[in-house]
Parts: structure tokens; sequence; C-alpha cells
């Protein structure tokens, strides 16, 4: 990928991004599939370290919906290890 075409996707997926988070900030209750989106969508932006202070301060600021963003970094963890061994 050219570094031009990289600029252009990260431009279209903080884009995104922001669109995801108006749309939670919208929502009455806790949206787990926009969550799920928004989550994945930040996983192809930010490092792992970063991602995993995105989940605790989700954690923390929703507790009875802590079990979920948990499960939810674990998902993405296990997939980030699936990768790295198919890639070895």
């Amino acid at each position: 990928m050219s570094s031009c075409d990289f600029k252009n996707r990260n431009i279209y997926l903080k884009k995104s991004v922001v669109e995801l988070e108006n749309f939670i900030k919208e929502q009455k209750v806790l949206d787990q599939e926009a969550y799920y989106d928004l989550f994945l969508i930040k996983s192809k932006i930010l490092n792992k370290k970063e991602l995993t202070n995105y989940i605790e301060k989700l954690k923390k600021q929703y507790p009875t919906d802590k079990d979920f963003f948990e499960a939810l970094k674990q998902s993405f963890d296990e997939q980030l290890k699936q990768i790295q061994a198919s890639q070895k």
C-alpha cells in the first residue's frame, strides 16, 4: 500500500469513527454492535496500548457492561495472535 493510499485509508477510517461516536452518543442504551464496529475500526488506526486504554476507559464509564468490553478486548487480542501466527 502506498503512503497516499494509507493516508486516504486513515482519513476515511477516522471519519467512520466520528460518525459511529456520534451515533453512540444519540443512543439511550449501550449499543454493543455499534461499539464492536467502533472498536474494529479503531483497531486499524490505534496501536494495542491505545486500544487497551480505550477499553479500560469504557469499562469505567459503563461499569455494568465491563464484561462486554473485556470480552471485546479479548476477542481482538485473539484475532491479533492468529494473524501473527499465520505470518510466521
